[in-house]
C-alpha cells in the first residue's frame, strides 16, 4: 500500500497540471481599455461592473487592463506614444475581445484598432450621447449609450419642489459641459411657462460657490458636470458637491451618480456601474460566439432614481414622495442591524449547548479532518503562485546564488522556456552589473528585507530589463541567512513610460514658453513687416535698395510661420487651411533649406509640370520640409545630394501598397530622398515614435519625425518612408489634392482703396499704434487715437456718432477690447469694428471673438492686409 501512494500522487500531479495547461489554452484574451486613470471613481465603477458581469470567477477569460490617463495628458502626440506603445506592448498577443471605457478608448480605437489590433470585436460604454452615425462605416463594434436624462431629472424637482420658480444649471466647458449645454437648450421649449431653466455662468469655484449661497428659496440648483473651473484647473467629483451642499439654502440635484453622497439629493443619475454592467453583458454575448455586428447598439441609458437619505431629512423629502422603485442610501439602519449584536448573543447562547455536543463528534474526525485540510491547502497555494504574473522565488544566500524554487512567469519574465532552465542559471549571471547580488546581500543581512528595489538585469538572450524587487532574508538559529524568498515584477515598460513622460513635460514647459512671448513677438513682427511694406511702397522696382527690403520681408514672413508651427505644436495655434500649390511652395522655401543643409549638400528638385493643389497650412507643409531636409543632412555627414520630388496620381487602393489606408482619389505626392547612411528595417519601424532617435547626445530631441507625422495625418494623409543601410532614405508623403484655387490666383496686387471714413483707433502698443495711424492717414482716413480700453471710451464719448469703425486690440490694459466694444455697441448698436490681436488662439477664444463670428485680423499683418479687411469690414452692411 506505501508504493502506491507515490504513484497514486504523481498521476495526480500530472493530471492536475495537464488540466491546468488545458483550461489556460482555452481561456479568452480581453483588453479593457480605459480613457482615464485607475482611482478615478467613475472609471473604477464601470471597470468593476464590467468584471462582475463578464467573467466574476475569472476562470475563462485573461484579462488586460489599460489606462489612458487623459484626464492628465491628451492631443496627437501623446495618442502617437500611446499608439507605439500598445504595438510593442502586444505585438505576440491576439485578443478575442476589446472593451472601451468614455469617449477618448473608443476615438483611440477608431483611429488606430486595426492597425494595432485588426478587427478585434469592441464593446464600448460610457459614450456621451452617442450618435450611430459615428461608427457607421466601421465593423464590429457595439456597446451601450451614456445618456444623462435631464428631463426626468428636472421633472422630478419639479415634482417635489412645486412651488419652484427657477433652475439654476451648473455645467462646464468641457466636451462633456457642452454637450449637457446643448441638450439644455433643447429643454426649454418644453418648461417654458413652468419654470425658468438658468444656465449659471462659468466661474471659478469659490465664486460659484458664493453665487449657489446667495439664490433665494424658490429656487433649486441642478448640477451637471465641473471638472473644470473658469481656468482650466482639474477639479475632483468630490470637491465642488460637498461645499455646495453646506452653503446652500436650496436642495441641489444631480446626474451622475459619483456626485451621491458627497452633497446632492438625488435625481434620474447615470451610473458608471451599471455602463459597465452593460457592457460586460453585450460582451459575454460575444465571447460566446454572438457575432458583433448582429448586438444592436443599447441607446437607452440605464439610468435609474438614486437619492441620499441624510439630504431627502434636511430639506423634509418623504421616500413614500419618491418614484416606484427609488433607490436611497445613508437609510438609517433596521432595527436587526442596530440590535445585532443582542439578538446574534441570545442565538449563540441557546445553540452553546447543541454545539457542545457537536464537538465532541468533530473530535473524534479531527487527525483525518487535518490531513486533508493540509494537502488541499498547499494545493490551493501552489495553484495560486502558479498563476500569479509576479515572478515569484526562493533562493540560496550565497554570493553566487542557485534557485531553490520559481514559478512560471518567473521563468517567462527572464525569456526561459521551462522553469528547469532557469534553474540551472545561477543568481549572478542574471544581474546586467554584476555586482547587484553582492549589494542586495549585505543589504538584506542589515534590514532583513527589501521592497521595491529597482535593479537592471538580463534576460537568457542576453537583453536587459527593469524589475522591482522585493525580498525576504529567513534566518537560522545563528543568525545567518538560510534561505531568501522574493518576487520580481517586470517594470520596464513603466521605466520608459516614465522617461517619455518627463520628455512630454518638457515640451509642454516649451509651449507654454512659446504661447508666453507669441504676443510680444507679434507686435515686433507687425512692426517690421509693416514699415518694410511702407517702405517698399516708395522705392522703385530698379531701384538696388527694393532688394534688401524683399529680404526683410521674406524673412519676417518666414519667422511669423516659424511662430505659428511653434504655438500649433504646443496647441495655442490652430490650423489655418488654404488652397496650397505645393510646386509654388517648394520653389520659395528652396533658398532657405540650402542654407540650412549647408553647400556640402546638392539639393536638386524636379517638380511637376502640372499644378498640385491641397488644402494646407503653408507654415505647417514648410516646417515638414525643413524636418526632412535637416534630418537628411544629418544622414549625410560627408556631402551628398539632397533630392526633391513631386507629382499628382490617382490612388485606389492597390496603387501604392504601403499606403492601403489611404482613401481612393487624387494625391500629390512629395518625394524626398537623402545619400546618406539609410537605416535597418528595425529602426525604420520606430522612426515615428516620440522621442525616439538615433542621433548622438545634443543632436536630436526624437520629435522632428513624430512632429511631421502629426501634421500629415492632420492634413488627412500619410508617410511612406523607404531606406536600406548605406543607401540612403527616401520619405514619400501622400496629400489629398483639391480644385480650389490658390492664394496666388487671386489678385492681391492691386492697390488697396482706401477711404474717407472716421477710424477709432486702440492700441496699447505706442510703436504699432504710430505705424497704424500712418497706414489709415496715408489712405485718406480720419484718425482717433486711444492708448487703452478706458481712453477709447472717452473719445467716443468725446466724438460720438462722428467715429465710423472701432479698429481695437483684443486685450489692453484697464478695459480689453471685447468689453470696450460691448459698452460702445449699447450706445450705439450699428457701430463697425475690426478686431486684432497678437496673442495665441487659446486666450483670443476665451475673449469669445471667433466665437462671436466679429471680425478679426491676427498679428502679424501687412498693411495691405489691414487695409484691405478693414475696407471689407466698411463696406459690409450692419
Amino acid at each position: 500500500m506505501r508504493c502506491l501512494r507515490p504513484l497514486l500522487l504523481l498521476a495526480a500531479t500530472v493530471f492536475f497540471l495537464w488540466t491546468s495547461v488545458a483550461m489556460a489554452a482555452d481561456k479568452k484574451n480581453v483588453l479593457v481599455l480605459n480613457s482615464y486613470h485607475q482611482g478615478y471613481k467613475w472609471t473604477d465603477k464601470q471597470l468593476k461592473g464590467i468584471l462582475e458581469n463578464l467573467d466574476p470567477d475569472r476562470n475563462d477569460c485573461s484579462f488586460f487592463i489599460e489606462f489612458m490617463g487623459t484626464k492628465w495628458i491628451h492631443g496627437p502626440i501623446y495618442s502617437a506614444t500611446l499608439r507605439s506603445l500598445y504595438s510593442t506592448k502586444y505585438r505576440k498577443t491576439r485578443f478575442d475581445l476589446i472593451i472601451a471605457t468614455d469617449n477618448d478608448a473608443l476615438d483611440f480605437l477608431l483611429l488606430f484598432r486595426d492597425d494595432i489590433f485588426g478587427q478585434v470585436p469592441v464593446v464600448f460604454c460610457g459614450i456621451n450621447w452617442f450618435a450611430p452615425e459615428e461608427i457607421a462605416d466601421r465593423r464590429y463594434y457595439t456597446g451601450v449609450n451614456e445618456d444623462a436624462d435631464i428631463g426626468a431629472t428636472v421633472d422630478l424637482m419639479l415634482m417635489l419642489h412645486p412651488g419652484t420658480r427657477t433652475i439654476n444649471i451648473i455645467t462646464d466647458q468641457t466636451t462633456t459641459g457642452r454637450i449637457v449645454e446643448s441638450q439644455l437648450l433643447e429643454l426649454y421649449p418644453r418648461y417654458s411657462g413652468r419654470v425658468g431653466l438658468q444656465i449659471v455662468p462659468d466661474m471659478a469655484a469659490k465664486d460659484l460657490i458664493a453665487h449657489i449661497s446667495s439664490l433665494p428659496d424658490d429656487h433649486l440648483v441642478l448640477l451637471t458636470v465641473y471638472q473644470q473651473d473658469q481656468s482650466g484647473a482639474y477639479i475632483d467629483f468630490f470637491e465642488v458637491p460637498g461645499e455646495l451642499s453646506l452653503r446652500s439654502k436650496v436642495p441641489v440635484y444631480g446626474l451622475w451618480d459619483f456626485h451621491l453622497g458627497y452633497g446632492i439629493v438625488g435625481g434620474m443619475l447615470t451610473s458608471g456601474y451599471s455602463q459597465g454592467r452593460t457592457a460586460g453583458r453585450l460582451a459575454r454575448r460575444i465571447l460566446d460566439g454572438e457575432p458583433a455586428e448582429t448586438i444592436p447598439i443599447v441607446m437607452k441609458s440605464p439610468n435609474r432614481y438614486r437619492f441620499d437619505f441624510k439630504q431627502m431629512q434636511r430639506f423634509a423629502i418623504r421616500p413614500e414622495d419618491l418614484p416606484e422603485g427609488s433607490d436611497i442610501i445613508n437609510r438609517p439602519p433596521s432595527f436587526y442591524t442596530v440590535n445585532k449584536k443582542l439578538i446574534w448573543g441570545l442565538a449563540i447562547g441557546f445553540t452553546g449547548m447543541f454545539i457542545a455536543l457537536v464537538v465532541l463528534l468533530i473530535n473524534i474526525h479531527r487527525r483525518s479532518i487535518a490531513e486533508t485540510a493540509l494537502r488541499d491547502s498547499e494545493e490551493r497555494f501552489h495553484t495560486l503562485v502558479d498563476n500569479l504574473t509576479l515572478g515569484v522565488y526562493r533562493r540560496s544566500p550565497d554570493a553566487e546564488g542557485r534557485f531553490i524554487q520559481i514559478n512560471p512567469a518567473m521563468a517567462a519574465m527572464f525569456g526561459f522556456d521551462t522553469m528547469g532552465e532557469m534553474m540551472a542559471a545561477s543568481v549572478t549571471s542574471l544581474y546586467a552589473d554584476g555586482q547587484g547580488n553582492d549589494q542586495l546581500l549585505d543589504d538584506l543581512q542589515l534590514t532583513g528585507d527589501l521592497t521595491d528595489r529597482q535593479i537592471q538585469m538580463r534576460k537568457e538572450d542576453g537583453s536587459t530589463i527593469w524589475v522591482a524587487v522585493n525580498a525576504k532574508a529567513h534566518h537560522d538559529s545563528s543568525g545567518l541567512i538560510d534561505w531568501i524568498d522574493g518576487t520580481f515584477e517586470d517594470i520596464t515598460e513603466k521605466k520608459k513610460l516614465e522617461m517619455q513622460l518627463r520628455q512630454t513635460q518638457k515640451m509642454e514647459a516649451m509651449g507654454t514658453l512659446t504661447g508666453g512671448i507669441a504676443h510680444d513677438f507679434n507686435n515686433i513682427l507687425t512692426a517690421i513687416i509693416g514699415y518694410s511694406n511702407l517702405l517698399q511702397m516708395r522705392i522703385d522696382d530698379g531701384d538696388p535698395c527694393r532688394s534688401y527690403v524683399d529680404e526683410i520681408l521674406r524673412s519676417s514672413q518666414r519667422a511669423a510661420a516659424l511662430t505659428r508651427s511653434l504655438l500649433t505644436f504646443s496647441r495655442t495655434q490652430e490650423m489655418e487651411t488654404r488652397p496650397l500649390d505645393i510646386n509654388d511652395c517648394i520653389r520659395q522655401f528652396r533658398s532657405f533649406l540650402s542654407r540650412i543643409i549647408g553647400e556640402d549638400i546638392e539639393l536638386v528638385t524636379s517638380l511637376a509640370d502640372e499644378q498640385l493643389v491641397v488644402l494646407a497650412d503653408r507654415g505647417q507643409i514648410e516646417q515638414v520640409l525643413m524636418n526632412l531636409a535637416t534630418n537628411g543632412r544629418d544622414a549625410m555627414d560627408h556631402g551628398g545630394r539632397l533630392h526633391i520630388i513631386t507629382r499628382g496620381l490617382d490612388v485606389n487602393g492597390h496603387d501604392v501598397a504601403a499606403c492601403a489606408t489611404l482613401t481612393p482619389g487624387r494625391y500629390v505626392e512629395i518625394a524626398v530622398s537623402d545619400t546618406g547612411t539609410g537605416m535597418d528595417e528595425t529602426t525604420r519601424q520606430r522612426i515615428f515614435e516620440p522621442f525616439f532617435t538615433t542621433k548622438d547626445m545634443g543632436r536630436g530631441t526624437g520629435l522632428g519625425l513624430s512632429i511631421l507625422y502629426g501634421i500629415v495625418r492632420q492634413h488627412n494623409g500619410e508617410v511612406n518612408v523607404t531606406s536600406e543601410v548605406g543607401q540612403g532614405t527616401t520619405f514619400r508623403i501622400y496629400l489629398p489634392a483639391t480644385t480650389a484655387i490658390t492664394e496666388k490666383g487671386i489678385n492681391h496686387s492691386t492697390t488697396p482703396r482706401g477711404g474717407d471714413e472716421t477710424i477709432l483707433l486702440i492700441e496699447d502698443d505706442e510703436i504699432l499704434r504710430r505705424l497704424e495711424k500712418g497706414v489709415l492717414e496715408q489712405f485718406g482716413y480720419r484718425v482717433i487715437e486711444a492708448a487703452d480700453g478706458e481712453e477709447a471710451l472717452r473719445q467716443y464719448q468725446k466724438y460720438g456718432e462722428r467715429i465710423d469703425c472701432l479698429l481695437l486690440d483684443v486685450i489692453m490694459p484697464r478695459k480689453n477690447g471685447r468689453e470696450v466694444f460691448e459698452e460702445i455697441r449699447r450706445r450705439r448698436p450699428g457701430i463697425k469694428a475690426l478686431f486684432t490681436s497678437g496673442y495665441t488662439a487659446d486666450i483670443i477664444h476665451r475673449q469669445g471673438i471667433l466665437e462671436q463670428h466679429l471680425n478679426f485680423i491676427s498679428k502679424p499683418a501687412t498693411p495691405t492686409q489691414l487695409l484691405r479687411k478693414l475696407r471689407e469690414v466698411l463696406d459690409t452692411d450692419s
